[in-house]
């Protein structure tokens, strides 16, 4: 990214913030867990962190997404003392507590995550792609590195061509359901309601879908004659979502060059709007201020520099295009 930053000439200083912010946060969350629940302790369980910690987006106002996944019932007095100390741990480190309605803070079995099933509800949807596309371990890496893999598997079939349809489709799929929330959620009024959902929803969530489609991209073509691509895959999806999109600069032309500069523009200016003092209050609040009006036309603004970018690098680009046609929404 150092290198795109320096050639474009583009401001990355809020992405960098944001970054080191996120990476000191996991790895406090981490250690405390770890600290004050012994793995040995609990078995079987993994608390994976989800949202803007897990992504390093970490800015003013940002909350904890995450949700408990065990492989056998654990009683409430092994669970509960856990949700609480994460809880605790992230109002320490100044972050809002999750969505309460959402599909965070809760413990759910791991075969919930790894089975899937075309009468799943959203809740279910979410969690097992919050693991795919943007999420961290905070206690237990070799269990999420599991069931990574067997979501992948159960995603990506021997028989498709591409072999990634299946994953393609439930990343659009996690798209599309994202879109929907953020308009069903514009009369919330809590912190993550409002338009900060909806701000979000069409700004670096879409930076986390293309990344989640140019890593899937890139992984069947290079393991093409190979039975490789899980793990490949799994690798990927283990970088950081705009860095999973970054992976193409050298393979695309000048205009696919910039797209991905201006994908780098957008996200540090989104990130430096959140990170605005009183941005997320006014987002939630959604009045009809002339100051709330100014900060939603700043990222409407935002809103239409990336999508341009994203038209420009998935649609004219000769490397991503044959990707983009063939697993289109008419694929």
């Amino acid at each position: 990214m150092a290198r795109i930053a320096a050639r474009h000439e583009v401001d990355v200083s809020h992405i960098t913030s944001s970054f080191a912010h996120g990476q000191a946060s996991l790895t406090a969350l981490q250690s405390a867990l770890r600290e004050q629940f012994p793995p040995d302790s609990v078995p079987g369980f993994e608390l994976l962190i989800t949202g803007s910690i897990a992504k390093r987006q970490c800015t003013r106002g940002s909350d904890i997404d995450f949700f408990g996944v065990a492989e056998e019932e654990l009683p409430a007095d092994r669970t509960e003392p856990i949700i609480a100390a994460v809880l605790h741990q992230a109002l320490a480190m100044g972050f809002d507590v999750p969505y309460a309605q959402g599909p965070g803070a809760a413990i759910v079995p791991r075969a919930e995550i790894e089975t899937i099933h075309f009468t799943d509800d959203i809740r279910r949807v979410f969690r097992r792609m919050m693991l795919v596309t943007a999420s961290a371990s905070g206690y237990r890496p070799e269990l999420r590195a599991s069931m990574l893999r067997a979501v992948l598997a159960g995603l990506v079939g021997r028989e498709r061509s591409p072999r990634v349809r299946g994953l393609v489709d439930h990343l659009i799929q996690l798209n599309r359901l994202g879109n929907i929330a953020s308009e069903a959620r514009m009369s919330d009024r809590n912190a993550d309601g409002g338009l900060v959902h909806w701000a979000k929803a069409f700004t670096l969530y879409r930076v986390e879908f293309a990344g989640s489609l140019a890593a899937a991209f890139r992984a069947e073509a290079s393991c093409a004659n190979s039975d490789d691509l899980i793990e490949e895959l799994a690798s990927r999806f283990d970088q950081l979502p705009l860095l999973r999109l970054l992976e193409w600069y050298d393979d695309v032309g000048d205009e696919g060059k910039q797209a991905l500069a201006d994908i780098v523009a957008v996200s540090n200016d989104c990130l430096r709007l959140f990170a605005m003092e009183g941005a997320r209050p006014r987002l939630a609040a959604n009045q009809d201020d002339e100051p709330t009006r100014a900060l939603r036309e700043a990222f409407e603004e935002q809103m239409s520099r990336i999508g341009g970018a994203l038209v420009r690098l998935f649609h004219r680009e000769p490397a991503l295009r044959p990707w983009t046609e063939e697993l289109g929404l008419f694929g």
